[in-house]
């Protein structure tokens, strides 16, 4: 695995090296008519491609499909006025005919999340930021704002923002439940519910530590493995199915903050070769009764846990998860789990 990783790496550095080096016209047939024409008038300089505005344009941000696939949304940078810092708009664009209309203004996504209480090392000033990421309602009916501590409900008809999550402590992997009742999120290496309709947040998982994580990656599933999540809703709402990862076995290495004024570190576990991967189960819990209950050892101290989606074994969760979201064969024969 690592060695398939390095050369897809070393492909990758030389196919950026090939591209730099020969990819320049293609960039020029690209940029706005604009630069093309200013690059054309003045020749391109060394001073040209290091100087504003960026001969690759200004990728749009924000890009989501909204539910039925009919429409597209997207933030549109606004320019600064006065000294201020950069607006943003939340717009939407029809697919079939290229219209575009106003969702969100600029006005109501500054008040849609708190003001950040703490500042990053080096940060400018404090103050009201558009957010960054959202999400659809699966029924169309909302957006979901994410901040790194807060959440908030947008509703769409009634052009309202309400909070639904604010504290100190980060929040990480939110989601809305398939029938937009819900939304899920980790924090505290835990999975948390808030209902949507009047804000009120429960525990999920319980007892979950840096050491046993439920519904949490550590640092090498998402950064080896391309696995960006560790639970999943049912389709009907009913369940949600979580990776435990009990990583007391593996080694934890010091990563220096090279941000920090002092040099914090802070302890980071790492599975290095031929040493202790973390024990990955996977659990199935109702929604609104009853503990989650085992499913399988999904992985253990010498493998990694595959991929995808989950598929209880139970007849229960059969029914729930359609078979082709399998993974983990082991499900099959799995007797852990009961009717």
């Amino acid at each position: 695995m690592r060695r398939m990783i390095e050369r897809l790496l070393l492909v990758g550095v030389l196919g950026s090296f090939v591209w730099a080096t020969l990819g320049g016209r293609a960039s020029r047939a690209h940029a706005p008519a604009a630069i093309r024409q200013q690059t054309a008038e003045k020749g391109l300089s060394v001073d040209r491609i290091y100087s504003e505005p960026s001969l690759n344009g200004h990728p749009t941000p924000g890009i989501a499909w909204a539910p039925g696939g009919k429409h597209l949304s997207y933030f549109k940078e606004l320019a600064a006025v006065s000294g201020k810092e950069d607006k943003r708009e939340l717009w939407l664009m029809d697919a079939s005919s290229g219209e575009n209309r106003l969702l969100v203004s600029a006005e109501k996504l500054e008040t849609v999340l708190p003001a950040e209480s703490e500042n990053a090392t080096q940060a400018t000033g404090l103050g009201r930021h558009a957010p960054a990421q959202y999400q659809w309602a699966p029924d169309g009916s909302g957006l979901l704002f994410q901040g790194p501590n807060s959440l908030a409900w947008f509703d769409l008809k009634t052009q309202t923002a309400r909070p639904l999550i604010s504290g100190k402590e980060a929040i990480a992997d939110p989601k809305i439940s398939p029938n937009s009742r819900y939304v899920s999120f980790v924090r505290d290496h835990n999975v948390w519910l808030v209902r949507i309709a009047d804000g009120k947040e429960r525990a999920f998982t319980r007892e979950g530590t840096e050491e046993v994580r439920k519904g949490e990656l550590d640092w090498v599933y998402p950064e080896e493995l391309d696995i960006t999540t560790a639970y999943w809703w049912a389709p009907d709402s009913s369940a949600i199915a979580y990776l435990e990862m009990d990583e007391r076995k593996v080694t934890q290495y010091p990563l220096v903050d090279f941000a920090s004024y002092t040099g914090e570190s802070e302890p980071e576990r790492y599975p290095v070769a031929g040493g202790n991967n973390p024990i990955v189960r996977v659990f199935v819990g109702s929604v609104d009764r009853g503990e989650p209950r085992s499913g399988a050892t999904a992985a253990g101290r010498a493998g990694y846990a595959g991929a995808g989606r989950p598929w209880p074994s139970c007849r229960r969760w059969q029914r729930t998860w359609p078979r082709r979201w399998g993974w983990w064969r082991s499900f099959r024969r799995c007797g852990s789990c009961t009717e």
